[in-house]
């Protein structure tokens, strides 16, 4: 079974930081969505990726379209 891939995922939450918030920092951003650091943290750096209950609103927090999701590169899931 394949899954998308983190760090593809943590990549494109970077870029939209980048792009929508450029002068706020990661901690703040993760305030203003109502995650904790730690949390957004594993996102952005690749170990994890947002649960089905938080992703739409990540998603639609940071303007990413379902598809572009969806067409992230994918992994082999192993575990």
């Amino acid at each position: 079974m394949k899954r998308i891939d983190k760090k593809a995922f943590g990549q494109l939450i970077e870029n939209a930081i980048r792009d929508k918030f450029p002068h706020q920092s990661a901690a703040a951003v993760a305030e203003q969505l109502g995650v904790s650091r730690s949390r957004f943290q594993k996102w952005t750096c690749g170990k994890a990726l947002p649960n089905a209950d938080t992703l739409p609103s990540v998603l639609d927090f940071f303007g990413i379209s379902a598809e572009a999701y969806v067409n992230l590169p994918t992994v082999e899931n192993n575990s």
